[in-house]
């Protein structure tokens, strides 16, 4: 009876190690805001570029970038330069990087804000939803492209993953 009580607290406690947060998941790594620049560091490798407040990587068609505040990890973002795959895990439910759009994130996930932001060269549609035991970061999907119609936006696969304690949406 013991093992089987001992066995069931082992399981508890290791598959619930990410259960409060937003997890990230690409070429077999797992990044959340828990994460440090040097656990980033130990998984993806030494920064192309940085320093003690940044870190960014390209690695495999992906663009990532890090900043950091003295308490640890502020934002985290992955960007695809190819269509290479990116998970997103949140409260159980699972976006993909290149096939899930705006649309359907916000219908998976139900509750969040959207951003839009116009630019000379192109135009951002962003949605995002509160994440953490109390909502204290969020995890933001974002497609960027030269498409200023945002009929035809929100039906194209989000192309950027972020998750930061710098709120878009209040």
């Amino acid at each position: 009876m013991k093992k089987i009580i001992i066995a069931v607290l082992l399981t508890a406690c290791t598959t619930s190690a990410f259960a409060d947060h937003a997890v990230i998941s690409f070429a077999g790594k797992k990044v959340t805001v828990e994460d440090t620049r040097n656990s980033l560091i130990k998984k993806l490798g030494k920064p192309q570029y940085g320093d003690k407040d940044y870190s960014q990587w390209t690695v495999n068609g992906l663009s990532i970038y890090a900043n950091y505040t003295q308490y640890g990890l502020n934002s985290f973002s992955v960007s695809q330069l190819k269509p290479i795959p990116v998970t997103v895990n949140v409260d159980g439910k699972v976006i993909t990087l290149g096939k899930d759009s705006i649309r359907s994130t916000a219908s998976k996930i139900k509750s969040g804000c959207y951003d839009y932001t116009d630019g000379k060269q192109g135009s951002s549609y962003s949605y995002a939803v509160l994440s953490g035991a109390e909502g204290e970061y969020q995890v933001i999907f974002n497609i960027t492209d030269d498409d200023f119609d945002l009929k035809t936006k929100v039906k194209r696969p989000i192309n950027e993953v972020r998750i930061s304690y710098d709120a878009i949406c209040q």
